[in-house]
């Protein structure tokens, strides 16, 4: 395999040596003493910010584990005909376990750091009002009926009274491929997180382009290996394969909150 280019464009292509060099300065960058030792951002913070963010974390986090339960017996109910796949999801006799739909502590805190320093200006509060995947799913769907299968179960979500608050198609994008959605529970107080993948595309999202996220969210890694890994991201990307339906693409599906399912807007006008 001396080259990886199919039907890429062409600024998104990448030789097989290419590959292999750029895998090799990641797994040397990702193991170095320097980003082993590095202070992470909630490290950095004053005592009292750390203290501040430990605080909503935690009220986050156990709100989060206290709706799961009920949240999860409904996501598995949406899918149950068994089209769609829950990842993490095991059948239990006694009671539904979907794993990791719960995000953890430390990953709240990360989130509020974050937020709280580069998008609201050190307000940790606001930063964590705007946290919105404390609980998350991620649903499998075949190629073939991807499309068909998204917009059935969005429907579905709001004819039992919950509401798609947010829709981001990013099909086409030179991202994760895929649409995730946020969902308002019916005291119009709760949200919880539903990515929606095809096999492949949540593949590559999982074990080809993983560890290149962590090089690509830290600012003081060379600007040089993060310009390649960038690179390196769109090719993985680009090789999934776009699914389709007799009316379009992907990237042309847009939910309309509301809409009856059969209607022209959802249907791209056919």
């Amino acid at each position: 395999m001396a080259n990886l280019n199919y039907d890429i464009p062409s600024s998104d292509r990448v030789t097989f040596e290419e590959y292999l060099k750029i895998r090799l300065q990641v797994t040397d960058f990702l193991d170095s003493p320097e980003y082993r030792n590095r202070k992470t951002l909630y490290s950095s913070l004053s005592k009292v910010k750390q203290l501040m963010i430990d605080v909503l974390a935690e009220q986050i986090y156990n709100h989060s584990r206290e709706i799961e339960p009920a949240i999860s017996s409904f996501v598995v109910d949406l899918v149950s005909d068994s089209e769609g796949r829950i990842i993490g999801y095991r059948e239990n006799d006694d009671n539904i376990s979907i794993e990791h739909c719960v995000k953890g502590l430390d990953g709240i805190k990360r989130k509020i750091a974050q937020k709280g320093k580069f998008k609201y200006k050190g307000d940790f509060v606001k930063a964590a009002r705007d946290l919105r995947d404390g609980v998350r799913y991620t649903i499998i769907v075949e190629d073939e009926i991807y499309l068909d299968k998204v917009d059935e179960y969005l429907h579905s979500i709001e004819n039992s009274g919950f509401r798609v608050v947010s829709f981001k198609n990013q099909w086409g994008e030179r991202g994760c491929q895929g649409i995730n959605t946020k969902i308002m529970c019916p005291n119009n107080t709760d949200v919880f997180e539903i990515q929606f993948h095809t096999p492949q595309g949540h593949d590559i999202k999982e074990t080809s382009t993983r560890d290149l996220y962590q090089i690509l969210r830290d600012s003081e890694a060379p600007i040089e290996l993060r310009r390649e890994v960038n690179r390196l991201r769109r090719f993985f990307q680009s090789t999934v394969p776009e699914p389709d339906n007799e009316y379009m693409k992907a990237r042309d599906y847009q939910f309309v909150s509301g809409i009856d399912k059969d209607s022209e807007n959802v249907r791209g006008g056919k």
